[in-house]
């Protein structure tokens, strides 16, 4: 089987809305192999190209093709990069501002991609973020932001964090020993926090 079929196949295999990365299927391929099959899949509509090496499979419905949402976009351009929400995007993705931010801000460690002008990407130094999931990033993130972009009373911060922790969605934890890594305000922030 040709890896144009082989391809094929796995694409239709993925459910709507996913994300392909070029580089997944270089290892045992030859690259301009790859690029022709892509190509040629995105012309026949099966994926759409997002940016350089990474394509997506729409959802289609009566009103036409869907298309990703530009922070799902920036956090796929940046994988080995530990991604998490940033700025404003980090405040509502822990619910702490309903305000959405026109461009997503996404947190990196090291430098920015060049691939994705969509989102604002912000370097970061802290190599332990790695470990963390962009949730417990943000949590990271609006402390080193001192909270600026929160609306809800500072008295909320605290109790709501401690029900995302509850439901499992981050990891508090963790999220203290990768912190040993931050600034001192973002140090004390955490622990206060792990301590609820």
């Amino acid at each position: 089987m040709t890896f144009a079929k082989t391809l094929r196949r796995k694409l239709e295999a993925m459910p709507s809305g996913s994300f392909i990365r070029v580089s997944d299927f270089l290892s045992d391929n030859k690259g301009s192999v790859v690029g022709s099959a892509f190509s040629r899949l995105r012309k026949s509509g099966v994926i759409d190209r997002v940016t350089k090496g990474v394509y997506w499979k729409p959802a289609s419905s009566r009103f036409g093709k869907g298309k990703p949402m530009p922070v799902d976009i920036g956090m796929r351009v940046a994988p080995k990069k530990a991604p998490g929400f940033a700025g404003a995007s980090a405040a509502h993705a822990l619910g702490l501002t309903t305000q959405i931010p026109i461009r997503p801000e996404i947190a990196v460690v090291g430098s920015r991609p060049a691939s994705y002008s969509g989102a604002l990407f912000r370097m970061r130094s802290n190599a332990a973020r790695d470990r963390l999931n962009p949730l417990e990033i943000a949590v990271l993130e609006i402390a080193r932001d001192r909270f600026a972009h929160v609306e809800v009373d500072h008295s909320e911060i605290k109790p709501r964090l401690v029900r995302l922790s509850d439901d499992g969605r981050i990891d508090l934890g963790k999220i203290c020993e990768v912190s040993m890594g931050e600034t001192l305000a973002v140090r004390a922030f955490v622990r206060d926090l792990a301590r609820a």
